[in-house]
């Protein structure tokens, strides 16, 4: 009998065309990693900050509002 080898590891990294690289927001692996290690290091900052900047209220949010500061929605039928 055979044994069956996996085929499902790849290893080939395929660097992006500098056209790309120039249009992206994450300018290449270096970038990705600091990013990653960032994420680490403080994860509830690191998605507050993206968040502020997504959603434009990079200068009005200083920090998450607890469960008693949101608000209460009711559905009015």
């Amino acid at each position: 009998m055979s044994s069956i080898e996996s085929v499902l590891h790849e290893n080939r990294v395929f660097e992006p065309t500098e056209a790309f690289k120039a249009q992206a927001t994450i300018s290449g692996m270096d970038a990705y990693k600091a990013l990653c290690a960032e994420a680490e290091a403080d994860y509830e900052g690191y998605w507050g900050r993206l968040a502020k900047r997504a959603s434009g209220l990079a200068n009005t949010l200083h920090q998450s509002p607890g469960r008693e500061q949101r608000p209460v929605l009711q559905v009015v039928p």
